[in-house]
């Protein structure tokens, strides 16, 4: 059994598909079924992080099982939470969208404050909006 079989296994054992394999380790599409020789060092650290039940001597050799037994990965640190980097620029997006129609907001309010106050801005109060620029 070679690694790529190996992960095709464990990516079933997870009930999961290749393609959603890759986006949680971030990897590249295609990138298993493209393995040759195994992981890169920064890659196989990519997946170990993600799934920290995955035995690595099962991974790379074939040795031990598949999953490590609970005593074994208690000591490892939680990984991060994976966080697709689609949904963080379109949250991004969102909170752009609203700076610049708060903008808008706050220029409208200015000019109401103006007109009210009969042309002179400077009358009375300062109408200025505080907008994180």
């Amino acid at each position: 059994m070679t690694i790529k079989d190996r992960v095709h296994a464990f990516v079933e054992y997870k009930g999961l598909t290749v393609k959603r394999f890759e986006e949680m380790c971030r990897l590249s599409n295609g990138y298993i079924s493209s393995m040759r020789k195994g992981f890169g060092v920064d890659k196989l650290n990519n997946v170990l992080m993600v799934f920290p039940d995955l035995n690595r001597d099962w991974l790379l050799y074939g040795e031990g099982e598949m999953i490590k037994i609970a005593e074994e990965h208690l000591e490892e640190p939680i990984p991060t939470t994976y966080v697709d980097p689609a949904r963080i620029n379109r949250l991004i997006d969102t909170v752009c969208s609203q700076q610049e129609t708060i903008a808008k907001q706050c220029e409208m309010i200015e000019r109401l404050v103006v007109n009210e106050q009969g042309g002179d801005a400077h009358q009375g109060g300062d109408a200025k909006c505080a907008v994180a620029k």
